[in-house]
């Protein structure tokens, strides 16, 4: 599953979704969670944005997937320009553990934002945070308070949208679990997504919980 799991991630990384989506055909896998994520990603990364939405929908109906995919399919959207719908997913009945992650409220935050909704992104981040927010919610807080409209970047293409699955699902298992698996996780999310300073603070913490305290180190040190 690990070589599957570079093997795919290269191609992502090439953005050569076809051969992606072509290898996932022939048996290729990284995971039941990965797999379908990755496929609705490769497919949006092809331009074939309604058979995208489909494959999202399609890990929402998986037992115990309903989340993850609602969480993506939002990511998709609004990369794609859509942000009332995104909204929408985030906003729903269905949003609210959506929005109980750290990087859910931030992208909510920033949708929000593209939809000229700056108080509202505010008191969303007011009512998760209240004022113990890190510098990064701090400062995006103080653009959007400051009636600045804050980009969308969390997730700009079909390669950082499959970075964000593979951060999604280490950090489902979380850092305090040291096995193999999700190191490499936390790594290819790192790879695809080398400015992303929650990826590489991941990997730095499972290095850190096994003992690599070099490793752990110069993952620190890329901060």
């Amino acid at each position: 599953q690990i070589v599957d799991l570079l093997l795919l991630t290269d191609l992502a990384k090439k953005e050569d979704f076809a051969a992606a989506i072509a290898d996932l055909d022939k048996g290729r896998s990284a995971g039941q969670l990965v797999d379908g994520l990755y496929r609705a990603w490769a497919l949006l990364g092809l331009g074939q944005m309604s058979e995208a939405t489909q494959a999202f929908d399609d890990v929402t109906k998986i037992s115990g997937l309903k989340a993850f995919g609602l969480y993506h399919k939002a990511l998709a959207l609004a990369s794609v320009g859509d942000f009332e719908a995104a909204d929408a997913i985030f906003a729903g009945p269905e949003g609210g553990p959506l929005r109980s992650t750290r990087r859910g409220v931030m992208a909510h935050a920033q949708i929000l934002s593209q939809l000229e909704r700056d108080p509202d992104a505010v008191k969303l981040i007011d009512d998760t945070f209240g004022t113990s927010g890190d510098q990064v919610i701090l400062s995006l807080r103080a653009e959007l308070e400051a009636g600045k409209t804050v980009p969308f970047t969390m997730v700009e293409g079909a390669t950082d949208g499959v970075a964000e699955v593979y951060y999604t699902v280490a950090s489902a298992l979380g850092s305090a679990n040291t096995d193999i698996n999700t190191l490499a996780y936390a790594r290819m999310a790192e790879y695809l997504a080398t400015d992303d300073a929650d990826a590489v603070l991941l990997v730095a913490s499972i290095l850190e919980g096994q003992g690599q305290h070099g490793l752990a180190s110069t993952e620190f040190d890329k901060i």
